[in-house]
């Protein structure tokens, strides 16, 4: 008798349940848990606490994806809407002054991002499997980015709370700066597969994904030299990474224009006066 492999039984059994519905539903998981470690559990939760119970929502998404992940694009499918659900959960337990107004929009808003970044997904997902582009597949690209930058944000503001314990606490920055630059590796592939330009990618320079994750990673590494709040360290990698990430695409795609420079140096001007006035 031949077996047959659970991803085969759960597409079978959700095979009559539209995928807009199994989205909607891992995004109200993840909003039901967020009201509850805000409403019930308030300032009482602690990190191992929000970790575990990101485990629901996070078995939910991969539940909504199963049809279309694969070896090969594992990483790219679920890393970001995984980092969403758990950078948003440990934001709460790093942050518990808040006011609950605050946290419940922030929950709201991310509940609608994360509802958005699975329907774009499920788009990428369908175009690879047709092998041909849909009229979808042109706001999905271009919301894409956004919806990068947003959770790049969340997990950075998030990754600079932690402290490792002993007697590993003297590690936490070597922690932080790996996490950070493996981080942005996999989301510049990921962004290269979503905008369907790997083979131009791989033709460039040699490695984008890697020279985006060094950038960063030099950012990273040079504001550990200034005391600065995680809020303004995730502000200026997520600002380093939209440079290098359009810098790169701009180029290969012979889309450069003048333009950019200006955007390029207020950027960075922007983030220099955060850090002065910080």
């Amino acid at each position: 008798m031949q077996l047959i492999s659970p991803r085969t039984i759960i597409l079978r059994f959700f095979q009559f349940v539209p995928k807009r519905i199994l989205f909607l539903l891992t995004s109200l998981t993840f909003f039901s848990i967020g009201f509850f470690l805000i409403l019930v559990k308030g300032e009482g939760t602690t990190i191992t606490y929000n970790l575990l119970v990101s485990l629901l929502p996070l078995f939910m998404l991969l539940l909504s994806l199963s049809f279309g992940i694969r070896k090969q694009n594992l990483f790219k499918i679920v890393l970001m809407p995984s980092l969403l659900v758990i950078s948003s959960y440990l934001l709460l337990s790093f942050f518990p002054n808040l006011n609950t107004f605050f946290k419940f929009s922030f929950i709201v808003f991310t509940s609608l991002v994360l509802y958005f970044m699975l329907l774009s997904l499920n788009v990428f997902l369908v175009v690879e499997e047709k092998g041909s582009t849909i009229p979808l597949i042109r706001p999905a690209r271009t919301t894409f980015l956004l919806l990068e930058i947003y959770t790049f944000f969340l997990f950075v503001t998030s990754l600079y709370k932690v402290l490792l314990p002993d007697p590993l606490t003297e590690a936490t920055f070597l922690f932080q700066f790996t996490l950070v630059f493996l981080i942005t590796y996999f989301f510049a592939q990921a962004y290269w597969w979503s905008q369907n330009l790997e083979s131009d990618i791989s033709s460039f320079v040699g490695n984008e994904s890697l020279t985006v994750a060094f950038f960063v990673l030099v950012i990273a590494i040079s504001l550990s030299f200034f005391s600065t709040e995680s809020f303004f360290r995730a502000l200026s990698l997520v600002a380093t990474y939209y440079v290098s990430i359009n810098f790169i695409e701009s180029v290969v795609t012979h889309k450069f224009i003048k333009s950019q420079y200006w955007e390029y140096f207020l950027i960075t001007l922007l983030i220099i006066l955060f850090l002065i006035l910080e």
